[in-house]
C-alpha cells in the first residue's frame, strides 16, 4: 500500500519521527496527505476485497505505526459505516487493548478519539460507552474511559460512578470523573446525584478536582 502511495515523496520513518517529536500533535501536510490517501485506500478496498474487520484491522495496524488524531480519527468513520456485529465487537475489544498499550502516543490516540468522537457525539455516546463497558475493560482501560466519561449520557454512567463511591480507594478518580462532567465542553451531569456523591467523597483537602466540585457544583 505504502509503496502504491510513494508519489507522496515522504516515508513512513519520516511521518513517525514527526510524530513523536511532536508528541502525536503537529503533522505536517503532505504527512497528512499520506495517511489520508492511505486510510482511504482501506476503507474504499483499493488494494483488495476486505471485510468490515480487515479494514478495521488494517486501520489499528496504521494507528500503532502513525499514533496520531489523523490515523485514529478513520475508526469513527468506520463505525459510522453500518458495521457487521462481528466487527462492532471487534473495534471495543482493540480499543480497550490500546488504553492498555505500553505505547503512550497509540494509547492516547485511541483515548482522544473515544473521548472527541465517540463520547461527545450524543447520537452514539451512551450506545458506545455501554458496549465498551461491556466487553470487560481492564483496569487501566477502565480508568482511562471514566476520565474521559465527562460527555457520555448521565443515567448511562450513573452505575459506574457509584460503584467507585463504594471503593474509598476509587474516591479520588470518581472526583476527577465529576469534575470532567461540570467542565467538558459537552459534559454531561445530574446535578442532584453529583451532588449526594460529593457529599460521600474522602478525599484529601488538597485535591484540586475536589475544590472545583465545591466551589462550582
Amino acid at each position: 500500500m505504502l509503496d502504491d502511495l510513494g508519489d507522496h515523496g515522504v516515508y513512513v520513518e519520516d511521518i513517525s519521527v514527526s510524530i513523536r517529536a511532536n508528541k502525536g500533535d503537529v503533522l505536517e501536510d503532505q504527512y497528512w496527505e499520506l495517511i489520508d490517501d492511505l486510510c482511504e485506500g482501506i476503507l474504499k478496498e483499493r488494494w483488495g476485497a476486505l471485510t468490515d474487520q480487515d479494514k478495521l484491522g488494517q486501520v489499528f495496524e496504521i494507528i500503532q505505526l502513525l499514533p496520531c488524531y489523523p490515523t485514529a480519527s478513520f475508526l469513527p468513520r468506520l463505525y459510522m459505516s453500518d458495521l457487521s456485529a462481528a466487527a462492532e465487537v471487534y473495534l471495543w475489544q482493540q480499543m480497550l487493548q490500546a488504553l492498555e498499550h505500553h505505547d503512550r502516543l497509540y494509547r492516547e490516540a485511541i483515548e482522544y478519539v473515544l473521548w472527541v468522537d465517540f463520547f461527545e457525539n450524543q447520537a452514539i455516546s451512551a450506545k458506545a460507552w455501554t458496549d465498551l463497558m461491556s466487553a470487560a475493560p481492564g483496569k487501566q482501560a477502565k480508568t482511562r474511559l471514566l476520565i474521559n466519561s465527562g460527555p457520555v449520557p448521565y443515567a448511562a454512567k450513573r452505575h459506574q460512578y457509584h460503584e467507585l463511591l463504594e471503593n474509598q480507594e476509587d474516591h479520588e478518580l470518581l472526583a476527577e470523573c465529576l469534575a470532567r462532567c461540570l467542565n467538558d465542553v459537552y459534559g454531561k451531569i445530574d446535578r442532584d446525584d453529583a451532588q449526594f456523591i460529593l457529599q460521600k467523597l474522602r478525599v484529601g483537602p488538597g485535591n484540586k478536582f475536589m475544590s472545583y466540585l465545591k466551589h462550582t457544583l
